[in-house]
């Protein structure tokens, strides 16, 4: 059997073999591998080493019964009106979508279709504008690029095409975006960069923090500024350096300042303290600032180099702090 792909704009500029792995993920990686080598797949005509790189309008040609294609159809139709929740834009160009994340809000589903998870509520809302064409591309769709906690509030960023997804993905992992949180937390704490060690029980879904490296602990990094406080509770301004699960959150539990509202890991009299006067029912932890800095000349995404992207607090947030700090 024979099969031709056209290669588009969002296949371009990744790995002959890394593509095919992707497109035909129930085929062996060997195998692929068995018929580059031979022959059986190529780019224009001709054989290619396995690391080529794909260039647009390139053609790959594939023979063999164990290639198939499969379509994305959970893409490929946009979310029914009743289903769509339209995402909050704080920021979008050709490249980059940021988008506000919701309280009790996953940003993705893991699978359940019951959930309405921000990812899908994104993809739709680039379906509805065109900006994403689920049946011209073959192995990309538009994903996000950091992950917050279900109960965290803040900013996501989504690459909106492969080449821009790849190249935010690894800023990030370089750190040239500083992640910046703002949190209410228990008691003072001084300014200062706060190292420790982190481990999750996944099936209790909470993290325990050390300042020793035990088996599968991982290291955690976080630089913290007081913008304020009134002795009983603290405004602060968190970058976060390493991004683990639940890592600001049971680190500053481990530190004696929890996130006030937090279910998990605060103090459940300051909790129910601050419930009662203003209806807290999450932590107070927003991931409300985006700084990128630092990255490389020849990426595409290079203009975004000193762009800071804010979003507004939520109307609660400011109530507490006009009432708590005379903000």
């Amino acid at each position: 059997m024979k099969q031709e792909i056209k290669i588009g704009f969002n296949e371009k500029d990744q790995r002959l073999d890394k593509f095919l792995r992707k497109l035909f993920k129930d085929v062996e990686l060997n195998l692929i591998f068995r018929d580059i080598r031979k022959g059986n797949i190529k780019v224009n005509g001709k054989k290619k080493p396995i690391d080529y790189k794909l260039q647009e309008d390139d053609v790959i040609r594939i023979f063999g019964y164990h290639y198939e294609i499969k379509t994305k159809e959970e893409f490929i139709t946009p979310k029914s009106e009743g289903e769509y929740i339209k995402p909050k834009v704080c920021f979008e160009d050709e490249n980059l979508l940021v988008v506000i994340k919701d309280v009790d809000t996953v940003v993705h589903s893991m699978g359940d279709d019951l959930v309405n998870d921000l990812t899908s509520n994104v993809r739709t809302y680039l379906i509805k504008k065109g900006d994403y064409i689920p049946e011209k591309t073959l192995t990309f769709s538009p994903s996000s690029v950091n992950r917050l906690d279900r109960n965290t509030y803040g900013l996501v960023m989504f690459g909106k095409n492969n080449k821009s997804l790849y190249e935010l993905n690894e800023v990030v992992r370089e750190r040239k975006v500083k992640k910046h949180y703002m949190a209410l937390i228990e008691g003072k704490i001084k300014d200062g960069l706060y190292k420790a060690y982190i481990k999750k029980d996944v099936k209790l879904n909470k993290s325990t923090v050390s300042l020793k490296k035990t088996p599968d602990s991982k290291e955690i990094i976080m630089e913290v500024k007081n913008l304020d406080t009134n002795g009983v509770v603290s405004l602060i301004d968190i970058n976060l350096i390493t991004g683990r699960s639940h890592q600001i959150r049971s680190h500053l539990k481990f530190l004696g300042n929890p996130i006030l509202g937090d279910l998990k890991y605060g103090n459940k009299e300051l909790r129910n303290f601050f419930f009662n006067k203003y209806g807290v029912e999450n932590q107070l932890l927003f991931a409300y600032k985006l700084h990128f800095n630092g990255i490389d000349e020849d990426m595409s995404i290079s203009y975004l180099n000193n762009k800071v992207i804010v979003m507004p607090l939520p109307s609660q947030f400011k109530r507490i702090m006009k009432q708590e700090f005379k903000v």
